[in-house]
């Protein structure tokens, strides 16, 4: 335990020490993604609302950083959950997840009020999904790692209020599609919108559909 603390403490004061270098070059910020989805997985029978998953969740933590400069960007967040509850007098379900998510943005198009970036980046996905039924057990275990390409296009009404759609496709093919509000008084910001992730591995096609709510600070 000692020596997690010791290991997470020299990151923490390599990463701001990062930061302070780079920090009169461009900007950024951190913010948590909260993704509230339902969860389809039609080949093993798995139909669940957002308040199946917030009724079966044990644990779940997500976390989001960037940094910006020049309309250039690099683009990190990812969450994980773990999720477990009795479906009926003998039937169990279980399931742990994450999903990480790293983009490099460059500008096709900077304007006044709309920007246009191509993205390329990774998207890692671990999932473990453990049914017990009187018939018996299923165990489905997904886990892999994807190069993605898309494009982001966000609007600005005012310094204050703009909109964001970003698409991305990876080459195994999966697909996240999200799109936002985000209100920015100054160092605060916060973001209502939706997020769609698809993917499917080993035959099993797995659809996470819901709002995202975020709240975050840049410097």
């Amino acid at each position: 335990m000692k020596q997690a603390v010791k290991t997470t403490a020299v990151s923490v004061a390599i990463t701001l020490g990062l930061i302070t270098q780079a920090r009169a070059e461009g900007k950024f910020s951190l913010y948590a993604p909260l993704h509230m989805p339902n969860l389809q997985m039609e080949s093993v029978g798995v139909d669940m609302s957002v308040g199946d998953l917030a009724r079966m969740a044990n644990a779940y933590f997500t976390l989001g950083m960037k940094y910006e400069n020049n309309d250039f960007y690099v683009d990190y967040d990812g969450w994980y959950g773990s999720y477990g509850s009795e479906l009926g007098p003998n039937s169990d379900f279980n399931m742990k997840q994450q999903i990480h998510n790293l983009d490099v943005g460059l500008p096709l198009f900077a304007g006044e009020r709309f920007t246009l970036h191509a993205t390329a980046g990774v998207r890692y996905y671990n999932q473990l999904v453990e049914m017990d039924i009187f018939s018996g057990s299923l165990e489905k275990p997904v886990d892999w790692v994807e190069a993605t390409l898309g494009l982001k296009a966000e609007y600005r009404f005012t310094p204050r209020h703009s909109i964001t759609a970003k698409y991305s496709q990876g080459h195994e093919g999966s697909e996240r599609l999200e799109t936002y509000y985000q209100y920015k008084p100054k160092h605060v910001f916060f973001r209502a919108g939706y997020r769609i992730d698809e993917f499917e591995s080993d035959g099993v096609h797995v659809k996470e559909n819901g709002g995202l709510f975020t709240i975050g600070y840049e410097w």
